[in-house]
């Protein structure tokens, strides 16, 4: 079924168009979706919603990141332009430079034992058909030239003499099987020159972010210069960090991949565990965000390694930089930290290498950053979306290629993947779903829940739009900041309203009572578990009661609580477990929003690290109870 589109009111639109960027009356939180160069639909979303709200909270994976820390710096400069740049960014990144290349592109500079490979792994780029398989074969003959050369000697040799020899055998057979020969012998060069590249990656990407020997525009300095000029700063000015835009009310947070310890990781975070090497920094970020690690880290210790900032101290582009590492393509992040479970070892003291790799490898729409159980202001999520059967790309009007589902049961059902089971494009088509399940089935089902559905704007994009496309045209990028801009008219219009912080719009209200039907029906449920268990006798000796009781002193158990404690726990859950009772008759769940919630426990991923001991030396932590 395909999904209908909310209506927008045309003089409402021209009138948030007009609106500056002065003291909005209204607050928001703001979640953005990885997506490489899709990150260029981000502006133009950012700056419609900053005419009417003002971010409070903003995060995001991957280009996402990239976009939250330039909505962060735009929110803390605001009153010095900050949006206005902003708005201008997309623009910018189209500009050709004297190789015809855009600035997009040309900020995705390889290191220079790679320049090759990713040479030919760009060359098709912004082509279609035979143009992007011509264009790869002359990058592959321009990169691998003497291998090609030397594959060509022997088969031109048998060509020789083969016409000198003359007669149907010289003359027929032995060229076609020289050009066989040769065809095996390129092969075989090019393909052993590729492998001999891919030998050299260093830290896992073709692409460090920096410049090189040869200098230029590359990414890293260049997103640190845009944060600092939105942010209101120039050259020279302190190197803003997540303490500076918390103190002016912005809190930003970023998704990472902890690729050692195989889980997601917010930044920035609390603890203090990790270490890094300022020579390795050097080679990532720019000298004043690296002057700025070592000096907050409190200098360099006898390894050369200095502790990771505090949470306030930390550089906003070192964490964006972090969370922006495509695998493969952007160079992984190394810090250092104690393997406490080698702990014993000989060397079980000494950090050992822990990498971060791109945000969106396990939450590349991370929607839960801002939310609690009932919101006091929308969090706005952006996803991002390929054209498909559901939809189909509307070339006249942008405000029409994206969705917001307002309607009670709009957005529940997720566009189903085909899978074709035959071939060897069927396989590979198969093991793609199973690494795209594996990357956002979290994602996935959160964007069909009731109370988060309804509040996702999903803006559509075709294969020639963002992705890995690092040199879209001009008219592409315009397209995509229009498109940006329609989605964002949909959010103001449908919860801001006609009169923005005068009457609520209506999908505020409708949202934040879905939020507070769906909140009660999980915690009733929660709720109702928990009382069960808590009176079941028969869950052994003693019972959670007794666990307790006084007599529990006699029993050994971890996270120890006094008597006094103890019995004051058990009034309280007395209490909690009887008034449960009164619950216990279908009216939380009655007519609740489906699909059903369900309330559960996982761990804090930010908080699960052991802090580091003030004397600099890591010591393994110590058992419960212990």
């Amino acid at each position: 079924m395909a999904p209908q589109d909310t209506e927008t009111d045309t003089d409402t639109r021209e009138t948030h168009e007009s609106d500056a960027y002065g003291d909005p009356r209204l607050e928001c939180d703001l979640v953005m979706k990885g997506g490489v160069t899709s990150g260029v639909i981000y502006p133009g979303v950012a700056c419609t919603l900053a005419r009417v709200y003002r971010f409070r909270s903003v995060g995001g994976s991957s280009a996402g990141a990239i976009a939250a820390a330039a909505t962060a710096a735009a929110e803390l400069g605001r009153a010095s332009g900050g949006f206005e740049k902003l708005d201008a960014l997309a623009g910018r990144l189209t500009a050709r430079g004297t190789g015809g290349r855009s600035l997009l592109f040309r900020l995705f500079r390889p290191v220079p034992e790679q320049r090759r490979l990713f040479g030919v792994l760009t060359a098709g780029l912004g082509r279609t058909g035979a143009a992007r398989w011509v264009a790869t074969a002359a990058a592959v003959g321009r990169g691998y030239a003497l291998r090609l050369l030397l594959a060509a000697v022997l088969p031109l040799g048998l060509v020789v003499a083969g016409v000198l020899a003359g007669g149907v055998l010289g003359l027929v057979l032995v060229p076609v099987a020289a050009l066989l020969l040769l065809v095996g012998l390129a092969a075989v060069g090019v393909g052993s020159g590729v492998l001999a590249d891919v030998r050299r990656i260093e830290r896992f990407g073709l692409v460090s972010g920096m410049p090189g020997p040869r200098g230029g525009e590359a990414l890293t300095p260049w997103l640190h210069e845009r944060l600092q000029d939105l942010a209101g700063r120039g050259p020279g000015d302190p190197v803003l960090t997540f303490g500076d835009l918390r103190a002016a009310g912005v809190r930003l947070r970023v998704m990472t991949t902890d690729l050692t310890r195989g889980y997601p990781v917010t930044m920035p975070w609390p603890n203090r565990e990790h270490w890094c090497d300022p020579d390795e920094m050097a080679q990532l970020f720019p000298a004043d965000v690296v002057q700025h690690l070592v000096r907050v880290g409190g200098g360099a210790r006898e390894d050369g390694l200095v502790a990771w900032p505090e949470p306030d101290d930390l550089p906003v582009v070192v964490a964006t930089r972090m969370s922006l590492s495509f695998p493969g393509l952007i160079q992984a992040v190394p810090l250092h930290a104690v393997d406490h479970a080698r702990a014993g070892g000989a060397d079980g003291a000494a950090p050992r290498p822990v990498w971060f790799s791109d945000g969106g490898i396990c939450a590349n729409l991370p929607v839960h950053l801002f939310d609690s159980p009932l919101p006091r202001r929308p969090t706005f999520a952006i996803n991002l979306e390929a054209f498909g059967d559901v939809r189909r790309q509307d070339a006249e009007d942008e405000g029409q290629n994206s969705y917001l589902p307002l309607d009670a049961g709009a957005g529940r059902y997720r566009p189903r993947r085909h899978l074709d089971p035959a071939g060897v494009g069927g396989l590979l088509g198969f093991l793609g779903a199973i690494v795209g399940t594996a990357r956002t089935w979290v994602d996935n089902q959160q964007l069909t829940m009731p109370g988060y559905r309804n509040r996702v704007v999903t803006i559509f994009h075709s294969d020639s739009e963002g992705g890995l496309n690092l040199d879209m045209p001009a008219e592409v990028v315009e397209a995509l900041g229009a498109r940006g801009r329609g989605a964002g008219r949909k959010l103001v219009d449908a919860f801001a309203g006609p009169e923005p912080g005068s009457v609520d719009g209506p999908a505020w209200t409708a949202h934040r009572w879905t939020r507070l039907r769906i909140s009660v029906a999980g915690l009733a449920d929660w709720w109702g578990a928990f009382a069960r268990s808590f009176r079941d006798a028969d869950v052994g000796r003693p019972d959670y009661p007794g666990l307790l009781a006084a007599h529990a002193d006699e029993v050994d158990l971890p996270y120890r609580l006094s008597a006094t404690d103890r019995a004051l726990l058990a009034q309280r859950l007395g209490r909690f477990v009887a008034e449960e009772q009164q619950w216990d008759d279908g009216l939380a769940g009655r007519h609740a929003p489906r699909p059903a919630p369900e309330l559960r426990l996982v761990t804090d991923m930010d908080t699960t690290a052991e802090p580091l001991p003030p004397t600099g030396i890591a010591e393994p932590p110590q058992e419960p109870g212990g």
